[in-house]
């Protein structure tokens, strides 16, 4: 609120005018807030920069932690790592201001960077989780098939457990980029391997994947090796026409060096 200097009326914020005698407010931007919050019983703001720059990382911060969920297992630590800076710049800024002023960019900018901060902690919390979910995964499979799988992280990883009953299946699906050196090494364990197979698969083994999940789910490549562990079954070979299945099926593409892991069941 405003109080008119010539008759002491008061009157909103975002007046230019006193209602009752007709004066024209002279006021600057910062004057009026420091006269608003005069008014209010708050300490004027003396250095609206602070406040400015608690509001600012607050919201980047926050925008950052937002677009967590949307980004690649490679980026998050670091985005992680970013918005906690955010966060603390936004925090550091709000107490500093608060300190010598009230200013409602403060109180906004302290919400922003605290939210931020408990989101970013959260979302390292589950990368770090997640991070090492991964990894027993590749030994598990490596158990599993009689074969190593190189100790790296996924390039893409996809889970479906079917909450919404949307199919009749549920996976784990990884995909493992090799580099030259790496893409040797398993080249050579999977072709002295007795019990994998040539690429490309049958048309009746492509014919009962895609029956049991969905068309174009496996990538089907045209060169290399596969090997399948049917755990129903306790045997190297791929289930056929079973109404229960519980297998786990890699394949190997050799032009594009990359590993294909698919834990299928219903």
């Amino acid at each position: 609120m405003i109080k008119c200097k010539n008759c002491d009326h008061v009157t909103s914020d975002d007046a230019n005018f006193c209602s009752v005698c007709g004066s024209r407010f002279e006021i600057d931007a910062k004057a009026r807030e420091s006269e608003t919050a005069e008014h209010e019983g708050r300490r004027p703001v003396i250095d609206p920069n602070l406040a400015s720059c608690s509001l600012g990382f607050g919201i980047a911060g926050f925008a950052v932690a937002f677009f967590l969920w949307h980004i690649t297992i490679w980026h998050i630590a670091i985005f992680c790592v970013l918005a906690g800076v955010f966060s603390f710049l936004a925090i550091f800024f709000g107490i500093k201001s608060m300190k010598i002023q009230s200013s409602r960019r403060t109180d906004w900018g302290m919400i922003f960077g605290v939210v931020t901060a408990f989101l970013s902690v959260i979302f390292l919390a589950y990368h770090i989780n997640y991070t090492a979910k991964l990894f027993n995964s590749a030994r598990k499979y490596s158990e599993k098939l009689g074969i190593e799988i190189p100790n790296n992280l996924p390039r893409e990883y996809y889970q479906h457990s079917n909450v919404f009953k949307m199919y009749d299946f549920q996976t784990n699906a990884y995909s493992y980029h090799l580099n030259d050196d790496d893409a040797e090494v398993f080249l050579g364990k999977i072709e002295n391997d007795p019990r994998r197979q040539l690429l490309p698969l049958t048309s009746s083994e492509m014919q009962y994947l895609t029956e049991i999940t969905t068309e174009e789910f496996i990538i089907y490549s045209p060169s290399g090796y596969y090997l399948c562990y049917d755990l129903k079954n306790n045997r190297y070979d791929l289930p056929s026409g079973a109404e229960e299945y519980h297998f786990i099926l890699l394949i190997y593409d050799q032009t594009e060096k990359r590993i294909y892991v698919y834990e299928i069941w219903n």
